[in-house]
């Protein structure tokens, strides 16, 4: 597995994108509105080609004003990488479909 290889300019792009990494692999976090812009940028992006969505998870953490995350797994099957995209939402907070990013999230 290769490091993945993030262009320096991508929060000049994404203004709430904060990157860390876990595991030796990098965690995205960004905001609801900005999301699937971000998707398609790890799919598209020709150093990147995140063209696997692996799984959709949410985690409730009920004393939290956005009480949820979604997090997104996406691989990369050309450069054998994986990178995690999460966002936080309210209870009440509805998420942008990426149906149309990744047909697969359509299940």
């Amino acid at each position: 597995m290769q490091k993945v290889n993030l262009d320096p300019n991508i929060k000049n792009e994404f203004k709430s994108l904060n990157i860390t990494e876990n595991f030796s692999e990098p965690v995205l976090e960004v905001s609801t509105e900005e999301l699937p812009g971000l998707l398609v940028y790890l799919r598209d992006n020709k150093n990147l080609r995140f063209r696997q969505l692996i799984d959709i998870l949410g985690v409730d953490y009920p004393k939290r004003v956005n009480r949820f995350d979604v997090i997104y797994l996406l691989l990369s099957h050309e450069f054998n990488n994986r990178i995690t995209v999460k966002t936080s939402v309210k209870l009440d907070e509805a998420l942008p479909s990426v149906v149309p990013i990744f047909p697969v999230a359509n299940w």
